[in-house]
């Protein structure tokens, strides 16, 4: 039984501990069909206890015409202060969907937006290469990340490769160019995005050597474009970062989220550091997101040393690892117990920033508690 056949009875899940997880394990998965995505949104629609949870951990998935529907009637209805989720969302509908749902759309786009929607579906590869140029101009003047033009350069970018209007060769050239500089510039960065979508494979190496740079867009494209191979090649690829001090979160996150045998194998061999209260609290969560019984000894062997909870929910992985294996662990009980508590002790300091006005930086973690950083996760 694959990932995807392990965690599809629980993607509604009444348990709440359990869903959320479900929620993380996949929220950087490349492969989840859009069915579930519908599923989730119309769950989000009828249940306010969940919409935050599910809208926030759906968007890197596709939208289906069905999806974008029950956003459109959810955003009608959506608190004032939950419009943005589905806004953040629908702005990553595809370009065909958008026309197909034009009358239902409009009022969420101006005149600008709609010509930019003709222009990826009916431009010419001179008019792409333009405008993609154009935006990559405006990212690289800006002082700060905007987060809409890197967006837009994505939407062309998918443009230009679907298309087959930019080469490996012209990969090739950018990369070894931006391998010289000491910083990747936006140009460099989006070509990480390229070799993704052109399933790059001989990249491999390459993007798991840049693990070790301090650049957080770069790393995030990086890791995204790893992910997305889900192949024994980029697993042996960042095997050795997951033992160093400046990549090994990145180098996890790849590993947890990549489901290949050779996955399987790294996390039973591992030699962690158990001194190290991330390095081990990571391999946990590495653990318990492949799902795989095979690895309850090394989790058990790791759990008897200790753990910590502060980069990663480790009780709620613990808790809802088991629940989904059908595995009735002594600590079951109490690992759901020590969720609940710190769910009510979260609710009770939100309460509390909401009244002061909430300040957490994008690179801190989460005030909701996933692990994330607040820009990979609330902040989004």
């Amino acid at each position: 039984m694959n990932f995807l056949d392990k965690i599809e009875p629980f993607i509604l899940s009444d348990d709440p501990i359990v869903q959320e997880y479900i929620l993380h394990t996949f929220r950087d998965y490349p492969d989840v069909p859009e069915q579930w995505t519908e599923k989730l949104i119309n769950e989000a629609l009828h249940s306010k206890e969940k919409e935050t949870n599910i809208l926030i951990n759906i968007e890197n998935h596709n939208l289906s015409e069905g999806a974008v529907q029950a956003l459109l009637k959810g955003l009608k209805n959506a608190d004032r202060n939950k419009v943005h989720l589905f806004a953040q969302l629908l702005n990553h509908v595809e370009p065909d969907i958008a026309m197909k749902l034009k009358d239902e759309l409009t009022p969420l786009a101006n005149k600008e937006a709609w010509s930019f929607y003709e222009l990826l579906l009916n431009g010419s590869e001179e008019e792409i290469w333009e405008e993609y140029g154009a935006t990559l101009g405006e990212l690289e003047d800006s002082t700060d990340f905007v987060p809409y033009l890197f967006t837009k350069a994505k939407k062309l970018a998918r443009v230009l490769a679907r298309k087959g209007w930019i080469t490996e060769d012209e990969l090739d050239i950018v990369m070894n160019e931006q391998l010289e500089r000491e910083w990747f510039s936006y140009e460099g960065i989006l070509n990480i995005y390229f070799i993704q979508l052109l399933k790059g494979k001989k990249h491999i190496p390459t993007l798991a050597s840049l693990l070790v740079r301090d650049e957080d867009i770069l790393l995030e494209e990086v890791s995204d474009a790893l992910i997305s191979f889900q192949s024994d090649e980029v697993v042996q690829a960042i095997s050795p970062y997951l033992t160093k001090k400046e990549s090994f979160i990145f180098a996890f996150s790849i590993l947890e989220n990549t489901k290949t045998p050779s996955a399987i194998e790294v996390l039973r061999d591992l030699q962690i550091d158990q001194k190290n209260e991330d390095h081990k609290e990571l391999y946990i969560q590495s653990i318990c997101y492949q799902l795989n019984p095979d690895l309850i000894p090394e989790l058990e062997r790791t759990l008897q040393q200790g753990y910590s909870s502060f980069l990663t929910d480790t009780e709620r992985n613990l808790y809802s690892f088991y629940t989904i294996l059908g595995e009735n662990h002594p600590q079951l009980q109490r690992w759901g117990q020590v969720v609940q508590e710190k769910e009510l002790h979260f609710q009770k300091q939100l309460q509390k920033m909401n009244v002061a006005g909430p300040k957490v930086g994008r690179n801190e973690p989460c005030i909701c508690g996933s692990g994330k950083k607040y820009k990979k996760c609330c902040g989004a």
